[in-house]
């Protein structure tokens, strides 16, 4: 199968400053998918995780499915249940307000959706390299 990751070695010891513009992570479950909790974490109250496993195992929002598109400059993040989020990086580091619907942004936000289509396009349904022996 293809592999997308790339080493960040090269860019650690400093042989090159040039890397991937975007980054891209996708988490969370459908509502649907209660097989997708956190059944193994050995929690009780009053743990460390506790808190977190509880949420999981809620029906609301807090543990849905989401992807993420981030640049140097923007952050998108498409939620399947809840609305969506857009961050200029630059003016709102701490990502305090949420400028999906800000016209100003229309083409920012249209550019990042367009990237995690292409990246997602890119990266799923992959096929082996070799035939596989059983056939």
């Amino acid at each position: 199968y293809t592999y997308f990751g790339q080493s960040l070695l090269p860019l650690i010891a400093g042989d090159t400053d040039k890397h991937r513009d975007a980054v891209f992570c996708e988490g969370g479950r459908l509502q649907h998918e209660l097989h997708a909790r956190e059944h193994e974490a050995k929690q009780r109250e009053g743990m460390l995780y506790w808190p977190r496993t509880q949420l999981q195992h809620s029906t609301g929002p807090e543990h849905t499915k989401a992807t993420m598109c981030r640049t140097k400059d923007y952050k998108y993040v498409r939620r399947f249940y809840e609305q969506d989020e857009l961050y200029d990086l630059n003016a709102d580091p701490d990502e305090l307000n949420n400028r999906i619907d800000d016209p100003a942004l229309a083409v920012v936000k249209l550019g990042l959706m367009d990237r995690m289509l292409t990246f997602y396009q890119e990266t799923s349904d992959v096929v082996r390299h070799e035939p596989d022996r059983r056939w």
